[in-house]
């Protein structure tokens, strides 16, 4: 999902970081081990919250989950299309698209 390179941009910021009398924060919706990592070389004391408790197949009641297939042509307009149906006028919407292929 992210871009190669990702890891090494985000510990580039974190050693740019003063080292002390500074809060870092870092969310995350995924924990892959080099996140992880991150947190053991530029936090002190992390303090971890997970809003799933555990259950890596957890999601929010309220989040609407849809999967709809469309000729590549058309993709544009049906995400258009379902953005201003699903979320509304002032709606919020995240789109995951498999851009890579």
């Amino acid at each position: 999902m992210l871009s190669m390179g990702f890891q090494e941009d985000v510990d580039s910021i974190m050693q740019a970081l003063p080292q002390e009398n500074v809060q870092k924060l870092l969310f995350s919706a995924t924990l892959p081990k080099w996140v992880n990592a991150l947190v053991e070389k530029h936090l002190k004391e992390p303090v971890w919250i997970d809003v799933t408790h555990s259950d890596p197949n957890a999601t929010n009641s309220k989040i609407k989950h849809k999967c709809i297939s469309c000729p590549p042509s058309l993709r544009g307009d049906c995400v258009a299309d379902l953005c201003k149906v699903h979320a509304g006028m002032f709606g919020k919407t995240l789109v995951f698209t498999d851009t890579k292929k």
